[in-house]
């Protein structure tokens, strides 16, 4: 991947090929085991608004031996465990370039993910007017307020001794919310 003399087209089989080769390692169901950092490799999928990583049949027969007289816990084994942001974020900062080069992306995979937002000076922020009234806050720096104060309160939450995982589910779709107001919104509609 990093010669020059490889074109587009070369390098677009090469990384078919390596698709081609993992995917095959995950249609198997057999658990694969990293071999830097021992993490199980399975297959990753995209469902709505989180990301969900399935082990494979072994791991699943492995945790039906251990629970097999528990009828409460059977439920909770088939269910895929969701990948939370930092998990991931954790996994792309122990990617080698190597496996990046393979992968061809062009940068660091944790580049992809954001992890601060660029606040606007006051300057460049103008008033807005809504209903014909000015108001001294504009929309960007409302939507940034929301998310400031999420991260507050669930930084409160777990500094108080609450445990995280309770509330992280209806956080993270908070955040999600917010976010997305912050990207696609309109100037001077608040919604």
């Amino acid at each position: 991947m990093r010669s020059m003399k490889l074109d587009h087209l070369k390098k677009s089989e090469v990384l078919k090929e390596v698709n081609k080769k993992c995917n095959a390692m995950t249609a198997t169901h057999k658990m694969k085991l990293c071999s830097r950092c021992g993490y199980i490799n399975g297959m990753v999928k995209k469902v709505s608004m989180k990301i969900t990583h399935e082990y494979g049949s072994l791991l699943l027969d492995e945790c039906h031996n251990a629970v097999a007289g528990k009828k409460d816990v059977k439920g909770s084994i088939n269910v895929p465990p969701e990948l939370d942001s930092k998990t991931i974020y954790s996994l792309f900062m122990r990617m080698t370039d190597e496996d990046c080069e393979l992968l061809y992306l062009n940068d660091r995979p944790e580049k992809f993910l954001v992890t601060c937002i660029p606040v606007p000076p006051m300057a460049i922020c103008p008033s807005v007017l809504l209903d014909g009234v000015k108001s001294e806050e504009n929309d960007i720096t409302v939507r940034l307020k929301w998310i400031i104060e999420a991260n507050l309160s669930l930084q409160e939450e777990i500094s108080n001794g609450s445990h995280p995982s309770k509330t992280l589910a209806c956080h993270y779709f908070y955040e999600f919310l917010s976010y997305s107001r912050l990207v696609e919104f309109s100037p001077g509609c608040i919604s």
